[in-house]
């Protein structure tokens, strides 16, 4: 990469304050070096080439990839943002439910005792999600707070790149509250679910409004 095209980068990433667990992760797989302290701008600079194209596909320009890795960093982005108190952001691990079913989350939110407290699903396929997608994840939700992670997780993000199908928003409403309360029984454990839509490069929160 050209030093000018590493500056034309950096300025453009600059704007965009981008958690410091996202960066880490970026910066793990790509092999980068990268800078803990410091400003935004001295961080981005000590990044390689390649994880400051990974970043600037995903946070300036807004690509979707096939695997849909983008788009799970900037659901994370988001999540992170929301939730001050998360410390660590993991992606597409694999979570054994009351059922023993082992569920691959996509996105991971962790507190600083470790204890799991927001997961997402994102979407990233032009067509609406449907009722099916939301009766999946639903299930795949309910299965894991049954189980050992019903005390610590709170949040629960679906995104989707396509919007929702009429179907699916009934199913959405019929399951959650007015403030997106999804609880399981009279005693049983709950969270509270966002679903979100993601439009030209900006995440919108579909329901609860």
């Amino acid at each position: 990469m050209s030093s000018s095209k590493r500056i034309r980068l950096v300025f453009e990433l600059k704007e965009h304050k981008i958690p410091m667990p996202i960066l880490e992760h970026v910066a793990q797989k790509t092999r980068s070096p990268i800078k803990t302290r410091g400003s935004l701008l001295k961080i981005y600079e000590s990044m390689n080439d390649k994880a400051l194209e990974v970043l600037h596909k995903a946070f300036v320009k807004h690509e979707v990839d096939r695997s849909g890795k983008f788009l799970e960093l900037r659901l994370a982005d988001f999540v992170m943002k929301r939730n001050r108190e998360i410390s660590k952001v993991d992606f597409r691990k694999k979570l054994v439910g009351v059922s023993k079913a082992i569920h691959e989350i996509d996105v991971l939110g962790y507190d600083k005792k470790e204890n799991l407290i927001a997961i997402g699903e994102s979407k990233a396929r032009i067509g609406a999600s449907t009722k099916d997608h939301i009766t999946k994840w639903l299930k795949e939700v309910e299965d894991l707070l049954r189980g050992d992670y019903g005390e610590s997780l709170n949040n629960v993000y679906f995104m989707s790149l396509g919007g929702y199908t009429e179907d699916a928003v009934k199913m959405i409403k019929n399951s959650i509250n007015s403030n997106g309360k999804y609880k399981l029984g009279i005693l049983g454990p709950y969270a509270y679910l966002t679903f979100l839509e993601e439009r030209e490069g900006r995440v919108y929160k579909a329901f609860p409004k």
